[in-house]
């Protein structure tokens, strides 16, 4: 199975660039890509469900309250401000 992903408004697009760089293979989508400027954390979120993608942010934990119901115990990553669910 190949992963996919959606890189939220907050996630410098270098980061998108350089994974492309390392791995061409990636399929990497950016926010501007998806048109995500200004939409709700909510839309976002399901955005990236509905087109089968990880979506990967730099959002803060205190941010992601807004999002609607979340597994009970997400997988810390070694970044205090970064959360894999």
């Amino acid at each position: 199975m190949k992963v996919s992903f959606l890189g939220d408004v907050n996630l410098d697009e270098r980061i998108v660039s350089g994974v492309l760089r390392a791995e061409p293979s990636v399929d990497f989508r950016t926010a501007a890509e998806a048109e995500l400027h200004g939409l709700p954390d909510p839309e976002v979120l399901e955005i990236a469900a509905d087109e089968g993608r990880l979506l990967v942010t730099l959002t803060g934990h205190r941010s992601l309250a807004t999002l609607p119901k979340l597994p009970k115990s997400p997988a810390k990553s070694a970044a205090s401000s970064t959360s894999v669910y």
